[in-house]
C-alpha cells in the first residue's frame, strides 16, 4: 500500500486493502502456474503482502507472524490515510494498554494528519516517560517518530520553547539512528560544538533559530538539513520525477527559509536605517510584497496535493499572517477536503480565525447577540394565507419587505465590529475564512449547523455592508446564493414541489445576490433555475387543477 501510495496508484492500494480483508483463504486459493506448486505459493503469498504493506524494519518491529496481517489493521487504515478510522482504533488499544508505545505513536500520528496539534502535545505531555522509555524496549526510529510529530505541533501552534526542546531531542539522538547525516551546531551549546544530525534535527533546530533571528545558525541548520537529504533526493532522481517530487518540495521549501532569512535581514536594515533618506534605506514593504508574489505563482505550478501545499505554507508561516496569503490557506482546506481529511481541512481554516482573534460563535458572525437582524418571512402571508403577492413584488425586484431597516443600534453594532476586528480588510478575511468554514460545515453533512450559520452570517454581512458603507459584491453575492441552494436542498427532494414559504425565501436571496454589481454569472444561473422550476411547478399545479379553479396557465411574473 506504501509503495502505491507513492506511485499515486490509489486505486491499486485500495485494491490491496480489499484483497488482505478476504482473509487467509484467498492466499491459500491463489492459483498458480504449472510450473509451481500449490506449497510455494502459500509459502510466498504471505510475503509478498508483508513486502507490499510495509519494509523490513516495520515488519521486525511488529514481531507478528504472517497469519495475524489482519491484526494491524489501524497500519492499513493509516497507510491509506484514513485517519479518523486509524484514530478510534489505536484510542481502543490505548485504553487497554496505556504504556503500548505503538498505539501512543499511532495515535499522535493520526492526530498530527488531522491538525490536532495541541492534542499531539498534550498526549506527549502524558506519555513523555514511555517516549523516553529503555531503548530496548522501543526502537530508536520510532521513537525520533515520535519526537519529529511533537516537534512540528509545537512550531505550528507557535511553542518555541517546546519546538527548541525536542528539536535538541532530535539533534542528540540524529547520529544514532540514520546513515543520512552531517555535523551542524547543537541548540544551546557552544557553536564550535559539532554534533552529527540527520534531516528532521536540522529541519526544525532552523525553524527555531529562524523564529530567535540567528541567522549564522539558522543557515548552518539549513546546510545540515540540504546535505542529510542529499542522498535520498539523488537515488529518488534517478528513478522517476514523480517520486523524488516530495523531496523536491522538501528542498524548495529549505530555499525558501534562506529567503526568510535575507527578508528579515533586510527588515533589521530598514529599522536601523530609519534616520537616513528614503532613496538609502532599504524598502521592506516592496521587498515583502515582491516575495510574496513570487511565493503566489510557484505555489501555484506546484501539483495540487494537500501534502505538498501544507509543508509550503507551513514554512511561509514563519513570515506571513492570515491576511498575507488568504488564497492559499483556502486552497489547502478545499485540497484537504478532496483528500477527505475533513478534521486537518477543518483545522486550516479555523487555526488562522484563532490568529486573527475571531470568536466563531460572537457577534462578527451574527452569533450571541441580543440585538436581532433579519427577516421574519412569516409577516409576507396575505389575507389568504399565500405569498403570492409577496412572490410578485420579488420578481418585480421591490424588495423592501424582505430587507432589513437598519437604525442606531445597527450602525453602532456594525461599527464596533469593524473596530474590533481591527479594520475592514481584517474583518473580511475573517468573513472569507468563515465562509469557507460554513462550506466545510455543509460538505461534511453537519448541514443544519451550516444553515443557520449561513443564515446569519448574510444579515450581518449586509448589515456591515450598508452600514459602513463597504462595496464587497462578490463574497455577498456567494453567501446569498449558497444559503438559497441549500434551503433548497435541505428542505425539498429534487423532483417534489416547492411551497410558497421556501419560495419567497430563495427567491429573495437569489434577486439578492443578483442586484449587486459585478456578481457573477452563478446568481443568474441560480436565479434561471429556480424560476425555471417554479414555472414548471406552476403548469403542472395548473394541469391537474379543476377547470373551475384552473388558472392561467404560466404566470407571466415568472419568467421576468
Amino acid at each position: 500500500i506504501s509503495i502505491n501510495r507513492k506511485l499515486d496508484l490509489q486505486e491499486a492500494a485500495l485494491g490491496i486493502l480489499k484483497v488482505s480483508s478476504l482473509g487467509e483463504a484467498l492466499v491459500s486459493d491463489v492459483q498458480v502456474g504449472y510450473e509451481l506448486s500449490t506449497k510455494f505459493a502459500r509459502h510466498h503469498a504471505y510475503d509478498m503482502c508483508y513486502s507490499v504493506m510495509w519494509d523490513m524494519d516495520e515488519k521486525n518491529q511488529m514481531q507478528i507472524g504472517p497469519g495475524d496481517i489482519t491484526a494491524k489493521q489501524e497500519l492499513w487504515l493509516a497507510k491509506l490515510g484514513s485517519w479518523a478510522e486509524a484514530l478510534t482504533v489505536y484510542k481502543d488499544k490505548l485504553e487497554r494498554d496505556p504504556r503500548n508505545f505503538e498505539a501512543i505513536l499511532g495515535t499522535m500520528r493520526c492526530l498530527d494528519a488531522s491538525g490536532e496539534y495541541r492534542t499531539v502535545l498534550q498526549l506527549a505531555d502524558e506519555k513523555w516517560k514511555t517516549l523516553n522509555s529503555d531503548l530496548n524496549k522501543v526502537a530508536p526510529r520510532s521513537q525520533r517518530k515520535a519526537l519529529r510529530m511533537c516537534a512540528h505541533a509545537a512550531w505550528r501552534l507557535g511553542n518555541w520553547e517546546e519546538l527548541e526542546k525536542y528539536s535538541s531531542e532530535l539533534v542528540k539522538g540524529g547520529s544514532a539512528v540514520s546513515s543520512h547525516s552531517t555535523d551542524m551546531a547543537s541548540p544551546g551549546l557552544d557553536p564550535s560544538t559539532k554534533v552529527q544530525v540527520d534531516f528532521d534535527g536540522a529541519f526544525y533546530s532552523a525553524v527555531s533559530f529562524v523564529h530567535k533571528k540567528e541567522w549564522s545558525s539558522a543557515a548552518g541548520a539549513i546546510d545540515a538539513a540540504r546535505k542529510a537529504m542529499d542522498g535520498r533526493l539523488t537515488a529518488l532522481l534517478a528513478e522517476s520525477y514523480s517520486r523524488a517530487y516530495s523531496s523536491m518540495v522538501t528542498a524548495q521549501t529549505l530555499s525558501e527559509m534562506e529567503e526568510i532569512i535575507e527578508l528579515r535581514k533586510v527588515e533589521e536594515r530598514a529599522k536601523q536605517g530609519s534616520h537616513l533618506h528614503t532613496a538609502n534605506r532599504p524598502n521592506y514593504r516592496e521587498a515583502r510584497q515582491r516575495l510574496s508574489s513570487v511565493w503566489r505563482e510557484r505555489l501555484a505550478g506546484c501539483r495540487r496535493d494537500a501534502e505538498v501545499h501544507s509543508s509550503i505554507l507551513a514554512v511561509r508561516s514563519l513570515i506571513l499572517g492570515p491576511e498575507d496569503d488568504i488564497e492559499s490557506i483556502l486552497s489547502l482546506s478545499e485540497l484537504s477536503r478532496q483528500a477527505q481529511r475533513y478534521k486537518f481541512a477543518e483545522r486550516v481554516l479555523l487555526d488562522p480565525l484563532h490568529a486573527l482573534d475571531a470568536d466563531i460563535d460572537g457577534p462578527t458572525f451574527g452569533l450571541s447577540s441580543t440585538l436581532r437582524i433579519g427577516v421574519d418571512f412569516g409577516k409576507l402571508r396575505n389575507a389568504s394565507g399565500s405569498f403570492s403577492n409577496a412572490i410578485d413584488r420579488i420578481l418585480q425586484g421591490q424588495l423592501t419587505d424582505v430587507s432589513c431597516q437598519y437604525g442606531p443600534h445597527h450602525e453602532n453594532w456594525s461599527k464596533s465590529i469593524v473596530e474590533d476586528s481591527g479594520g475592514n480588510e481584517r474583518l473580511f478575511t475573517q468573513y472569507r475564512l468563515y465562509y469557507a468554514y460554513v462550506k466545510h460545515l455543509w460538505f461534511t453533512d453537519r448541514r443544519q449547523e451550516a444553515l443557520q450559520r449561513s443564515s446569519k452570517l448574510c444579515d450581518v454581512l449586509e448589515m456591515v455592508m450598508q452600514c459602513e458603507n463597504i462595496n464587497r459584491p462578490d463574497l455577498m453575492s456567494n453567501c446569498w446564493v449558497e444559503l438559497g441552494e441549500w434551503k433548497v436542498s435541505e428542505n425539498v427532494s429534487p423532483n417534489s414541489f416547492i411551497p410558497e414559504d421556501l419560495q419567497v425565501e430563495v427567491l429573495s436571496s437569489f434577486k439578492k445576490a443578483t442586484l449587486l454589481e459585478g456578481c457573477g454569472y452563478k446568481a443568474w444561473h441560480a436565479w434561471a433555475l429556480l424560476n425555471f422550476r417554479i414555472a414548471l411547478q406552476s403548469v403542472e399545479s395548473d394541469n391537474h387543477a379543476s377547470p373551475t379553479r384552473r388558472k392561467r396557465t404560466l404566470p407571466d411574473r415568472i419568467l421576468r
